[in-house]
């Protein structure tokens, strides 16, 4: 009778533990951009500290940039395979807000993010980064890279750039004015 009073205790210990940390010994599944990912992103650091702080095993899928990880975020709304997703840039988010994703959230170091970047009064998203955009260019092939905004709308390019830096300019003009 002894030994099985001692056997149940341990049990009982990890059965208690279980319910106190939920995560403890769990797998969850993260979806982010790739380059957060990449082994010169702060993802593999970032993520072993994670798992590390919360006693559970993290399961990272990075299927490309943070447009295509909505999408598929989107395509398994009814069957959800990921428990977060990071990396969600502010041109994505009306059309995630539109697909009703997101359970809300607020963070309790949410005061630590200064006003102008919470983007959602909800709590949908919560802004864990910010960053400038910048335009890459080949320099041997373009002598006198255009200076300004204006500069780059009077560019002429052949159609297959124009429509790339068209695209770009709608996302950064969405990304300044919140529309």
């Amino acid at each position: 009778m002894k030994s099985i009073k001692l056997s149940v205790l341990p049990m009982l210990l990890i059965v208690v533990g279980i319910f106190i940390n939920p995560t403890w010994g769990a797998e969850l599944t993260i979806y982010t951009y790739d380059s957060f990912n990449s082994e010169w992103g702060p993802g593999p650091v970032v993520f072993k500290r994670f798992e590390k702080q919360c006693a559970c095993k993290l399961k990272v899928v990075s299927p490309g940039d943070s447009g295509t990880v909505l999408n598929r975020v989107i395509l398994e709304k009814e069957n959800p395979k990921a428990d977060i997703l990071l990396g969600l840039n502010n041109s994505e988010l009306e059309k995630s807000f539109s697909y009703d994703l997101w359970e809300p959230y607020r963070s309790p170091l949410l005061e630590q993010v200064p006003a102008d970047l919470r983007v959602d009064k909800k709590h949908r998203v919560t802004p864990f980064d910010y960053g400038f955009i910048a335009f890459v260019y080949n320099s041997q092939k373009i002598k006198n890279p255009p200076n300004s905004l204006q500069d780059l709308l009077d560019l002429k390019l052949n159609k297959k750039n124009l429509l790339k830096i068209r695209k770009l300019l709608l996302r950064v003009c969405r990304c300044c004015t919140g529309r």
